[in-house]
């Protein structure tokens, strides 16, 4: 069964900006996104297109590669690799990010596309949205804090 999931949001700054600090695979995420207990790229370290990146999250560990990076367009894909403990049912996860600039500063879009079996559908649902929901609050957040 396939899941689309889908947040926007405006972070209220320039999009050169944002990317810059969105754009980091590695570690550096966890400077605006709040949810991480650690995040590190595995070896080589390098973050660029076919980065792996591991992270702890919620009690869990999770792997994720970096399949697609667009500088020009403002958009980074990454896929799901593995979590443990292992969760079944879970066939692929592709995630993307995209920016654009508006009035406001700069829409970030997050969405993905899940393979899983149907008893993770709403499970799934839910806690992806409230993940991306998440993610472009902090990033805005960022930003702007109170």
């Amino acid at each position: 069964m396939d899941i689309h999931v889908q947040q926007e949001g405006i972070v209220k700054q320039a999009i050169d900006k944002v990317w810059e600090v969105f754009r980091p695979f590695g570690p550096d995420v966890m400077k605006w996104w709040s949810i991480y207990d650690y995040v590190e790229l595995e070896s080589p370290g390098k973050d660029e297109v076919g980065a792996v990146r591991r992270f702890k999250t919620s009690g869990r560990t999770y792997q994720e590669r970096l399949i697609a990076r667009d500088d020009g367009r403002h958009m980074e894909q990454y896929q799901f690799m593995s979590v443990s403990p292992r969760a079944s049912g879970i066939r692929n996860i592709i995630t993307t990010i995209t920016m654009e600039p508006v009035d406001e500063g700069t829409k970030v879009t997050w969405g993905s596309v899940s393979e899983i079996a149907w008893f993770l559908a709403l499970p799934t649902y839910f806690i992806q949205n409230r993940a991306y929901k998440s993610a472009i609050t902090d990033l805005s957040r960022y930003f702007s804090p109170k």
